[in-house]
């Protein structure tokens, strides 16, 4: 008799309180009309007994239920009904409860009851076939079995009141039960009540925010630490509506329950611990914040999250299949997968790979798994396309998938062709390709989404030269030579070079391109989120150089570069300073190239929300092209590559520059 002495406690409490605290209010029922609050599942209604001439039917939610109307939710379904602003009712599958004016009758099924504030034992009254309950403030439950067997458990609240068919009024306490037999075997006096099992404690707090990727849903794992004691548990799913929309028995020696098909909203998952004779003890709820994750079909339109039907695991369903080349997320969400980050992001390797998206407060979803199918772009059933130099022609792509394509596509040419007259159809796009005179002997056509700009396919170009003309029979009718008598003439005498420059400056506009990924990314700025890494941007800027040999020179180079963040709605503003040492390894009359070597820093101007004021230093190499325009105005193209700190611990990442400029020069040497 283990509950023994415990149940002793709970009698003699009941005892002290029943006079004072438990004097029962004024018995309630149904008022004269309700409101169905939302239902889940198959639930109908029967007419009041006043008015049998009436049809059973569906009511949707919000449906007004007339006093002494019955409601009966089927296997699967449920209820929640709002009697008044504070006393709201859930009804449980297979239940059928009337709404009578001076209790609610529970012929069959589970009950719960929420009254707001602090109300007696009264407030509202449930009749079964062996008791009638008085119910107070906060939370109970009330369970009529098949055979009439009537189970109330006190959750949190007020005191409750039992007057069995036989026997005295019993009060329970809140974190009690009283189980009453049917009442034909009822004894002259029923059990005292018992304590329920507490209830359980989830492993992670809530809220928590799912992933809900395309069409399937969102799928969560709840954990809780198990209850001592307990016989099993009860879980439940509150949908964004208000009704519960899954409940499933877990065995005691569970600890877990895996949700799949959760739909975008706010979801209440709740368990509750059982005891042996299947009394329910209060509930732990957590909160789910399930968040559409938008997936965009490479050629198509993005489609959003909608989930089918919440349903428990543990059998998972296999991750969406997505065609190579589509698109996760969105201007709200930037997702991460394979060292790929973007807003949205662009799936480029076949194969699975487990996707992380942030949204822009900050929140992490729970990951989730895709499997990238790769799409295929042939030319007459060939993976290749020949074409030959100086010639235009029209190809027909053909793009092979296992899943749905769509229809709108782009395509970037590679080195040596150009394309137009681009008409695109699902999985098929037609075009024209010029091949330049001097292009390369191989080259590539990349098909790209034209929403996204996301690459979905390449396909390989194989260029060849036109065929040699036939040649001439040579000709025997002999030509005269003609011998000219003038002398050679004299070669012209070459053009004074320019005087050497001592001192030279300018200015310059140019794009630095930053790298994005979660681990490459600069480490400018400290960001503790991938979204507010450094993105890439325009600039402009000024360099002054000394020459002390006629091929040396130390140059300086200040420069403002105006950006932003890769998937943050906010400004960046920053600066660079760079010293190299360079060699001019080429002097003709027009063009010269120059190779240089330093170091500098990048510095992030101000803070934002998730990045503050930084310095980095970084090593600089690269070269120069110059084009002499006059005598002391030179056109020069340069091209840098930076080595920064990235966001890893001691790791190095790299930072592109490309500029255009004006130089001239200040002073000559003598």
């Amino acid at each position: 008799m283990p509950w023994a002495p415990r149940t002793t406690v709970l009698v003699g409490l009941a005892a002290l309180t029943a006079p004072a605290a438990l004097a029962p209010a004024a018995a309630q029922g149904a008022p004269p009309s309700s409101r169905l609050h939302a239902h889940s599942g198959e639930v109908a209604t029967a007419p009041p007994p006043a008015a049998p001439d009436e049809a059973a039917w569906a009511p949707p939610a919000g449906a007004e239920l007339r006093r002494g109307a019955a409601v009966r939710t089927a296997a699967g379904a449920s209820a929640a009904i709002a009697l008044d602003g504070r006393r709201h009712l859930a009804l449980r599958e297979r239940t059928t409860l009337r709404l009578g004016a001076g209790a609610l009758a529970l012929e069959r099924g589970t009950l719960v009851t929420r009254i707001a504030g602090r109300v007696r034992a009264g407030a509202l009254r449930v009749t079964t076939p062996a008791a009638t309950i008085e119910l107070g403030g906060g939370s109970a439950l009330v369970r009529v079995d098949d055979d009439g067997a009537t189970t109330v458990a006190n959750h949190d609240g007020a005191p409750l009141a039992v007057v069995p068919a036989r026997g005295p009024r019993q009060v329970v306490l809140p974190g009690a039960a009283l189980r009453l037999a049917p009442p034909g075997a009822a004894p002259p006096r029923p059990p005292p009540p018992r304590l329920l099992p507490r209830a359980p404690r989830w492993t992670a707090p809530g809220p928590i925010a799912v992933a809900a990727p395309g069409p399937g849903g969102g799928a969560f794992t709840a954990t809780w630490q198990p209850v001592a004691g307990a016989a099993g548990y009860h879980v439940e799913l509150e949908g964004p509506a208000g009704a519960v929309v899954l409940a499933a028995p877990v065995p005691a020696a569970g600890s877990s329950i895996e949700l799949h098909g959760l739909p975008p909203g706010g979801h209440r998952l709740r368990v509750a611990a059982l005891d042996g004779d299947g009394a329910e003890g209060p509930a732990a709820p957590l909160a789910l914040d399930v968040v559409a994750v938008e997936v965009s079909t490479p050629g198509g339109d993005a489609g959003p999250a909608a989930g089918d039907a919440p349903r428990p695991g543990p059998a998972a369903p296999p991750p969406p299949r997505l065609a190579q080349g589509s698109a996760l997320g969105g201007d709200a969400l930037a997702c991460e997968a394979g060292g790929g980050l973007g807003a949205p992001l662009t799936l480029t390797r076949p194969g699975r790979a487990t996707v992380r998206c942030t949204t822009v407060d900050g929140r992490a979803l729970t990951p989730f798994e895709v499997e990238v199918v790769a799409v295929t772009a042939t030319v007459g059933g060939r993976a290749g396309l020949a074409l030959v130099r100086g010639a235009r022609q029209e190809v027909h792509v053909a793009l092979t998938s296992e899943v749905a394509l769509g229809a709108r596509w782009r395509v970037e040419p590679g080195p040596g062709l150009t394309c137009d007259r681009l008409a695109g159809g699902p999985g098929a796009l037609s075009l024209r390709v010029a091949v330049d005179g001097q292009a390369p002997p191989a080259s590539t056509l990349t098909v790209l989404d034209d929403r996204t700009g996301g690459r979905v396919a390449e396909l390989a170009v194989a260029i060849t030269d036109p065929p040699a003309p036939t040649p001439s029979p040579p000709s025997t009718t002999p030509v005269p030579v003609v011998r000219d008598a003038r002398p050679p003439a004299r070669p012209a005498p070459a053009p004074p070079r320019a005087p050497r420059p001592r001192i030279t400056a300018g200015a310059f506009v140019g794009w630095t391109a930053f790298p994005t990924g979660p681990r490459d990314g600069v480490e400018l700025g400290d960001a503790p989120v991938s979204a507010y890494q450094i993105d890439s941007g325009a600039g402009a800027g000024m360099r002054a150089a000394w020459w002390p040999a006629p091929t040396l020179l130390v140059e300086l180079d200040a420069a403002l570069w105006p950006t932003g963040f890769v998937a943050a709605d906010e400004p960046a503003w920053l600066a660079s300073g760079h010293a190299v040492v360079g060699h001019r390894f080429a002097d003709g009359e027009r063009l010269g190239a120059r190779a240089v070597l330093g170091v500098g820093a990048y510095a992030l101007l101000g803070d934002a929300t998730y990045a503050r004021a930084d310095v980095d230093p970084d090593v600089v190499w690269g070269v120069t092209g110059t084009w002499r325009l006059g005598r002391d105005l030179t056109l020069r193209l340069d091209g840098r590559h930076h080595l920064a700190p990235d966001r890893t611990p001691a790791g190095i990442t790299s930072v592109f520059e490309v500029a255009l400029g004006i130089e001239t020069t200040v002073t000559t040497a003598r």
